[in-house]
């Protein structure tokens, strides 16, 4: 029927019919072959945009942890040298073995040194928990002429390791007016354990 139909048209009719045949035709053509193009497109584009967004990250993360390394270095280099100041294990020791030779060339004489209580030998200051470094006070009295009590004390100002004089007082000596008596309070940091004897 639908034949009859065709054969019946006219030349100008079979040719638009035609025509409108092969406009489906390429239309459909078109979109089987290039829809998985698009597909595809679309999906590179998307990739390129992770990729980008990526690589913006991946550059924030490398500038923060450059700038972290930066200030790590900075860091390790402050407590390279601060630690240069603080006593190591064995040292302070050593200074108080020590301490004698350093007040007779002064031309001081100890009269007494003590660890404060609670900084006896073998107990850490709170912060040597997380630090690392522990503190030391003490409390020393000395005597001597005026100029040798001021050496003495340049004497533990200029020592290789930092010796921090909390306070002083100084009055005259039993023995005269010549003579000065000297009640310092030190406080001396050390590295790790260290093991120092009360010394009297």
């Amino acid at each position: 029927m639908f034949t009859d139909r065709l054969i019946r048209l006219n030349r100008s009719s079979r040719s638009t019919m035609l025509a409108v045949l092969v406009a489906l035709g390429a239309i459909a053509a078109y979109r089987w072959i290039h829809t998985p193009f698009n597909a595809q497109l679309f999906a590179a584009q998307q990739s390129r945009s992770i990729v980008d967004s990526t690589l913006r990250r991946i550059r924030v993360i490398s500038a923060t942890l450059e700038a972290g390394t930066n200030k790590s270095q900075q860091l390790r280099g402050q407590v390279d040298e601060i630690s240069v100041r603080l006593f190591g294990p064995g040292e302070l020791t050593y200074f108080l073995t020590t301490l004698q030779d350093i007040a007779s060339r002064t031309g001081c004489i100890i009269r007494s040194f003590s660890f404060v209580p609670g900084q006896q030998s073998g107990e850490s200051d709170a912060a040597a928990d997380t630090t690392g470094i522990s503190s030391k006070r003490a409390s020393m009295s000395i005597s001597g002429k005026y100029e040798s009590v001021i050496s003495m004390l340049r004497a533990l100002q200029d020592y290789k390791r930092r010796i921090w004089i909390d306070s002083l007082r100084l009055q005259p000596s039993d023995s005269g007016f010549t003579r000065l008596k000297c009640d310092i309070s030190l406080t001396m940091y050390s590295l790790g354990d260290v093991e120092a004897a009360s010394y009297e």
